[in-house]
């Protein structure tokens, strides 16, 4: 499983299923640390910059989880556009950015953890030139 940052696309992709995805993902940055990238309707690729601010609750017993709930706030500044140049993978599923739950039936590809029907998986390639979107191209499996 691992980490993997989160791929807003506003850009027409070129399946009309793949509006199900309810959160893309990518593994294409390095390190992928839960931060938040969009294609655009224009196609640019934008990442959001963030700061993270201690908003616990102070009152909160020392050493506890209470206190250290909210102690890193992610706190959006702005998205800056990337001027991205090369191939940016991203995918999901109808239930991509739902929590897993540990399941100790084992999975059979094409079905969720989450879920005991097959799921549709979605998954592209979106080439960018210059920082400018120049195609979407869905990756075949199998």
């Amino acid at each position: 499983m691992g980490l993997f940052d989160i791929v807003i696309v506003e850009y027409p992709l070129p399946d009309s299923g793949a509006g199900t995805v309810k959160q893309w993902q990518t593994k294409d940055f390095d390190p992928p640390y839960m931060k938040q990238y969009k294609i655009t309707t224009a196609g640019r690729l934008l990442r959001e910059r963030i700061h993270y601010e201690d908003r616990s609750d102070q009152k909160a017993p020392k050493d506890s989880l209470e206190s250290l709930r909210g102690c890193m706030t992610p706190i959006h500044e702005a998205l800056e556009d990337l001027n991205y140049h090369g191939i940016l993978n991203f995918y999901g599923s109808a239930h991509s950015g739902e929590l897993v739950r540990i399941s100790l039936q084992p999975a059979t590809f094409g079905q969720d953890l989450n879920h005991a029907d097959e799921v549709e998986w979605f998954e592209y390639n979106a080439k960018f030139t210059d920082g400018e979107l120049v195609g979407i191209e869905q990756v075949r499996n199998g």
